[in-house]
């Protein structure tokens, strides 16, 4: 067995903790949190129309 995947059994992530890191790299993005846009469509249009 890899260490990999000795550490892969390991490894958990909460929802709020997902959640907390998400809604960081959306504000980053300068994305808010509405009912008319969605999220992760707008951070896509945002990595395709960046430099």
């Amino acid at each position: 067995m890899t260490a990999a995947r000795r550490h892969d059994d390991c490894l958990f992530l909460s929802e709020s903790s997902i959640s907390k890191y998400t809604t960081s790299v959306f504000g980053k993005l300068g994305i808010t949190d509405d009912d008319t846009n969605h999220r992760r469509v707008l951070a896509v249009l945002a990595y395709l129309n960046s430099p």
